[in-house]
């Protein structure tokens, strides 16, 4: 078994939160992570802060979906990218 997932199980896609990211989700998760990735920047604080251009508006985390990921959400949302991201193994499909 390969360690690079090419493919997800039935009822998942890829996330694409980055070129390249094999982390199977549902069509929904998947929905859902491309709007936060076009309203980041709305919810950076307007006045950056302690964090600079990383000082989000209040009610807002880093998703945290890989190392150096910018985007802000709820934490709902961050935890919820936590438990794909522990889960890929189980949604992929090998070649």
């Amino acid at each position: 078994m390969s360690n690079t997932v090419n493919l997800c199980i039935n009822g998942f896609v890829w996330r694409n939160v980055r070129a390249g990211e094999h982390v199977c989700v549902t069509p929904q998760t998947r929905s859902d992570t491309t709007q936060e990735n076009g309203v980041a920047d709305s919810r950076r604080s307007p006045n950056r802060g302690a964090y600079g251009k990383d000082t989000w508006r209040a009610g807002y985390v880093l998703r945290e979906a890989f190392d150096g990921d910018h985007v802000c959400v709820t934490p709902k949302s961050r935890t919820r990218t936590r438990a794909e991201n522990a889960a890929t193994q189980q949604r992929a499909a090998y070649p």
